[in-house]
């Protein structure tokens, strides 16, 4: 996104769109998974993240246990983090 832009992400992910947020080809666009969700905390927020990392569970073709699994992966990962955090 060029600088000062505000990335649509929020908008289609607040009107019902699943969004997930990956590194489609890291090596032509030199960026990293880990660069893509510090850039995308920007712009939705801690919250936002969580959001979109069950999105993108919610999007895959895995089977549905293995979806309940990751999405209390991510669960547990993001209050973990927030424990973490300083108040």
């Amino acid at each position: 996104m060029p600088a000062g832009e505000v990335h649509p992400i929020g908008a289609f992910a607040n009107a019902g769109v699943l969004c997930a947020i990956d590194a489609d080809d890291p090596e032509l666009f030199s960026t990293t998974l880990c660069d893509e969700y510090a850039l995308a905390e920007t712009w939705l927020g801690w919250g936002g993240l969580v959001a979109r990392a069950h999105d993108a569970v919610t999007a895959s073709f895995l089977p549905r246990a293995t979806k309940i699994a990751l999405s209390a992966e991510i669960d547990d990962f993001a209050t973990d983090i927030v424990a973490g955090l300083p108040n």
